[in-house]
């Protein structure tokens, strides 16, 4: 029986993601999944740093469920079809209909539980990249991957919280 080597998925993203000049130039990778967030940084061509921060985007859909006393399943509707990185952007109610039922959710109360959680989760980054030597060093900036990576103008936000540049992924090949 051979073994086999497992690589955390933040590796194998970027190897679909970053080229070889950024990895030379210094660039990080935050892959945003469901679990968790995981980053890597590279730099003078080598990977030189990995972390995880323990909170991903499912968190997020567990928390609007909780706080808008409804079920995973609609709470992870409101979160890919309605919320978004820019709080404050909308005061209108959001109607999920379902069937007959209607349900209908405070922007506002979505907002703020987004932002709660993607506030640990850029607070756990920021503690990496400094522990790791990186913080606001990173000439080629940051890569978004992962499905939390979808959330709209997520990237803006990004760019304030880490003070770097940052772009969404998009497969070289």
């Amino acid at each position: 029986m051979r073994a086999r080597a497992l690589e955390p998925s933040v590796l194998a993203a970027a190897r679909s993601v970053i080229t070889n000049a950024q990895k030379e130039n210094g660039v990080g990778i935050l892959d945003m999944g469901s679990a968790t967030t995981g980053v890597a940084v590279f730099d003078e061509g080598e990977l030189q740093f990995t972390g995880v921060v323990p909170i991903g985007s499912n968190d997020i859909t567990n928390d609007l469920a909780t706080v808008l006393k409804t079920v995973p399943e609609i709470a992870e509707e409101i979160k890919v079809r309605f919320a978004t990185a820019k709080f404050g952007s909308s005061d209108k109610d959001i109607v999920i209909k379902r069937g007959r039922e209607e349900h209908r959710f405070d922007r506002k109360e979505v907002d703020e539980v987004v932002e709660a959680r993607l506030e640990e989760i850029f607070e756990g980054l920021r503690k990496l990249l400094e522990h790791a030597g990186y913080d606001k060093r990173l000439p080629e900036g940051l890569v978004l991957v992962g499905g939390g990576s979808k959330l709209r103008v997520i990237e803006v936000y990004a760019r304030d919280q880490v003070e770097l540049a940052v772009r969404l992924a998009k497969p070289e090949n």
